[in-house]
């Protein structure tokens, strides 16, 4: 088993500036300067995962500070990597299994036999997942900070987020990296393709008019276009839906209207390669729905 108790070197951005400061002052002194040159990449010791700023008062040859209104004093902003140190585990390959999450345990489920097998008891409880078709890692959120899966399970924080006010409700990728969340009122676009220069970063988001239909999770099928779909119920009507979100208009519709419902809102869902979609209910049962975009 590794040390984890040594000081690691990471990257840490340095912003350094001098300013000039009316005098006179004293280390007990507040000053603040407004940063803006750009960032110069350096390596530094240290495990510091926050921002902060170190500031330097101008001493004399015997190390006193000195007070005088022509000094100046040196800010140095510690900016933590926007991309994080911590080494992927091993991905997964394109199998015949869905991947979900059954009370905080990280497990998978054969698609033909609906049989479930625990692969992490101790994942814990985080949001909705989602696969990645370009680097073949599972993403999740916990709170609104990103998470990376690997194939055994483990789950590494990443330092992503993204800014919400309301409850993640479901999330999915598109085929070109761009992992959408669907809150209970907005929709939030996070670049996760692999060497792009605005990996890990919220690329736009908006509000979501999903009306009165309850949904918690997405699915995106390559053949219809850039459309995320969903099997969603109406608990004020008793009705049930497929729904879509199209990433183009950022808007929710329901092409395809049922009345009645067996069990709750539902769970995790996954799109098959025949086009059927499958969904785990509310009292944990698995149904399915041929081709739901036709």
């Amino acid at each position: 088993m590794a040390d984890c108790t040594k000081s690691q070197e990471r990257p840490t951005e340095i912003l350094l500036r001098t300013d000039t400061v009316l005098g006179p002052f004293d280390p007990s002194d507040p000053v603040i300067i407004v940063v803006t040159r750009p960032a110069a990449t350096v390596t530094i010791g240290g495990t510091r995962s926050t921002s902060y700023t170190e500031t330097r008062f101008p001493t004399n040859s015997a190390g006193s500070t000195i007070s005088d209104p022509s000094a100046t004093v040196t800010l140095i902003d510690f900016i933590p990597p926007s991309v994080s140190t911590d080494t992927a585990g091993s991905p997964f390959t394109c199998d015949k299994y869905g991947y979900l999450l059954d009370d905080g345990k990280f497990a998978r489920v054969d698609l033909e036999t609906f049989n479930l097998t625990i692969i992490n008891p101790n994942f814990g409880y985080v949001g909705s997942l989602a696969y990645n078709v370009l680097d073949n890692y599972i993403y999740t959120n916990n709170g609104y900070r990103i998470g990376r899966v690997d194939v055994t399970g483990n789950l590494t924080l990443l330092s992503y987020t993204f800014a919400s006010t309301d409850q993640v409700v479901g999330g999915e990728f598109d085929n070109t990296g761009q992992l959408y969340f669907l809150s209970t009122g907005s929709w939030y676009q996070v670049d996760l393709k692999p060497g792009s220069a605005t990996y890990g970063t919220m690329r736009a988001s908006g509000a979501l008019n999903f009306h009165s239909w309850q949904f918690g999770d997405w699915v995106f099928y390559p053949n219809t276009g850039r459309v995320l779909w969903s099997y969603a119920i109406n608990t004020s009507n008793s009705s049930r839906a497929i729904v879509k979100f199209d990433l183009s208009t950022h808007l929710v519709s329901a092409p395809h209207i049922y009345s009645g419902f067996t069990g709750g809102p539902s769970g995790e869902q996954f799109g098959a390669a025949n086009g059927d979609l499958y969904w785990r209910d509310g009292q944990g049962d698995f149904l399915s729905e041929q081709h739901p975009y036709v």
